[in-house]
């Protein structure tokens, strides 16, 4: 598998963010959470399907906002192999949208990429281990 993150297997449009936000089961950690659904999978599209979301609300500006986003693109490219190796061996099609927990400002400037691949790869399990 290529440690790539192709323009397929991102997510966009507010009416899908709002459908998985409403209808999916959620993860938590201390500073990620991801909100996801599981379905047969289909060919058109990739077996896991991935959207980055920081609140306006908890971190004001917006190169902070920017930042953690990237970060959390980067945590999931390097780490998402055991989640399409889950998705193939069960037929399944995962939505995911990861989003960044309460943070201010001032956390946000210090939260490093080791920070998020580790709450990522503790979120992992969680999520292989709802099918």
């Amino acid at each position: 598998m290529r440690n790539t993150l192709r323009k397929s297997e991102i997510l966009r449009g507010y009416s899908v963010f709002s459908d998985i936000l409403k209808n999916g089961k959620r993860a938590q950690g201390a500073l990620l959470q991801c909100h996801f659904t599981i379905r047969r999978e289909s060919r058109t599209t990739p077996s896991v399907q991935v959207g980055f979301a920081v609140p306006r609300k908890s971190i004001a500006l917006a190169v902070d906002r920017n930042r953690l986003k990237r970060l959390m693109r980067e945590a999931f490219r390097k780490n998402k192999a055991p989640l399409y190796e889950a998705a193939s061996k069960k037929n399944l099609q995962f939505e995911l949208i990861i989003m960044v927990r309460k943070a201010d400002t001032m956390q946000a400037r210090q939260i490093s990429l080791a920070t998020i691949e580790n709450e990522w790869n503790a979120l992992m399990p969680k999520i292989i281990s709802s099918l």
